[in-house]
């Protein structure tokens, strides 16, 4: 399957929006097949500098997590961060929403989730992404 075009992307918030939802886009080396995130200009396996737009899977499992109690000017605290594995070698940090953070289990299956990422109050949001616990029958 031939991968989406991105819509829009971000540096820091490589994600595409199709209707209401958000997908991940990574790198994939034409050269190797080594699939990378965020996408690299060069193949860290090969050196190969023909990397192609590739969607990563959309659930994951958690690897682990943090609860962050002091927060930067304008964050509100505390939030979860976490890292995610989505596919073989691709480990991906960003925040676990919409759980307690007692719920949280490693291994436990996460979807990705849109949001917007807003650097201050009244500017325009960009694609960011965060993590949700997967739920039975709703989630692959």
């Amino acid at each position: 399957m031939a991968p989406r075009r991105p819509e829009r992307l971000s540096r820091y918030a490589p994600v595409t929006e199709e209707g209401n939802e958000v997908r991940l886009v990574g790198g994939r080396c034409a050269r190797c097949g080594k699939l990378v995130f965020p996408a690299p200009e060069f193949c860290p396996e090969c050196a190969h500098g023909d990397i192609e737009a590739a969607e990563l899977p959309q659930v994951g499992r958690l690897y682990t997590w943090s609860v962050v109690h002091a927060a930067r000017p304008g964050w509100t605290a505390p939030y979860v961060i976490g890292y995610v594995d989505l596919a073989p070698d691709i480990r991906v940090l960003g925040h676990i929403v919409d759980v307690d953070p007692g719920e949280l289990a490693i291994d436990m299956p996460v979807r990705l989730h849109g949001r917007n990422a807003v650097a201050k109050t009244g500017a325009e949001g960009v694609p960011a992404f965060a993590f949700v616990p997967a739920r039975e029958g709703r989630d692959r």
